[in-house]
């Protein structure tokens, strides 16, 4: 399925021809190419236009799920959402797509995290839009995957949180703090584990 280029040579002249992949593969990677030579998986485009919107039954079982996992140990949870480059530079789509609802399965599954106590949601769809037009991209054009600087505010991000929140770690430290001379330097040790899940 790769592109192939056919070249022959004729006397002292070179020609060439770019066989493209087809448009379309079958194998569900087919893609949009937008503005600015930008390509935007097929696949997250219902996404987008939130034409696929989760059942209140899927939501419900999706947020049992969460509860369940959050019960398990007496920690908070931080769920980091970051949204796709669609709809962060959605400017850069064709014209022909339209959002056919404001509400997304993103936004649907933000707001049932955000109901379920001991769980907070990080939302960097406002971060990464406020710095989309800086100096460096906040994903890769062609493949979507976030660049080394929207990795870097997705860092930053989660230290922000950290820095301004306010764990049980925290506080013992500061009880600690308290009973030893002011020239000792203050130590805090932050107990945090950062798990991927699909």
């Amino acid at each position: 399925d790769l592109p192939i280029l056919c070249a022959k040579v004729q006397q002292n002249s070179f020609s060439a021809k770019f066989d493209a992949v087809a448009e379309k593969p079958a194998n569900g990677s087919a893609v949009t190419i937008g503005n600015n030579s930008s390509l935007f998986y097929d696949s997250l485009i219902p996404n987008y236009q939130g034409s696929n919107l989760l059942t209140n039954s899927q939501l419900n079982t999706f947020k049992e799920s969460v509860v369940n996992t959050a019960n398990k140990k007496d920690i908070n949870y931080v769920y980091v959402m970051i949204p796709s480059m669609i709809s962060v530079y959605d400017e850069k789509l064709p014209e022909d797509i339209t959002k056919d609802s404001y509400n997304t399965k993103y936004q649907q599954i933000a707001k049932t995290l955000s109901s379920i106590d001991g769980v907070d949601v990080l939302d960097l769809t406002k971060t990464f839009i406020d710095n989309k037009n800086g100096d460096y991209p906040i994903y890769y054009n062609t493949s979507g995957n976030l660049s080394d600087y929207g990795s870097f505010l997705t860092y930053q991000a989660i230290m922000n949180y950290i820095s301004e929140g306010k764990s049980t770690v925290e506080e013992k430290s500061e009880e600690v703090s308290e009973n030893i001379s002011e020239e000792a330097p203050e130590i805090v040790e932050f107990n945090y584990l950062f798990n991927s899940v699909a």
